[in-house]
């Protein structure tokens, strides 16, 4: 954003949030959260879309990383991780029936990973 202050002459200019392959799955919620965020900041950004090149958007596997990699990208709050951690013990995708706890935080989290991936038209 500093550069943005720094370079009034670029304020009008079209912005476009791009990638190409995996960066597909980063760029609609990067552009999502500008989106949202030029309601609260001055300058705005003149946010017209996004750009991708042969995306991956829905990376599908079965493996317990997407936890991690939600807290580590901010796209979940601690507390929710640390919540899954401490009732999952590391198991998000093969959930224990009788493990309550575990299952009602991973719906949750589930819940808010469907929020973070809409990305309305612009």
């Amino acid at each position: 954003m500093v550069w943005l202050i720094d370079l009034p002459q670029l304020l009008s200019n079209p912005f476009y949030v791009g990638g190409d392959s995996y960066t597909g799955i980063v760029v609609l919620p990067l552009t999502l959260v500008i989106s949202k965020g030029n309601k609260d900041v001055v300058p705005h950004i003149n946010l017209r879309g996004y750009i991708l090149g042969n995306p991956v958007i829905v990376r599908k596997t079965n493996d317990n990383s997407k936890v991690p990699y939600a807290h580590r990208m901010n796209l979940i709050p601690t507390r929710l991780y640390e919540l899954l951690r401490s009732n999952c013990k590391g198991e998000y995708e093969n959930v224990e029936p009788d493990s309550m706890e575990c299952m009602k935080r991973v719906a949750a989290f589930k819940k808010n990973q469907s929020l973070v991936n809409y990305v309305p038209f612009l």
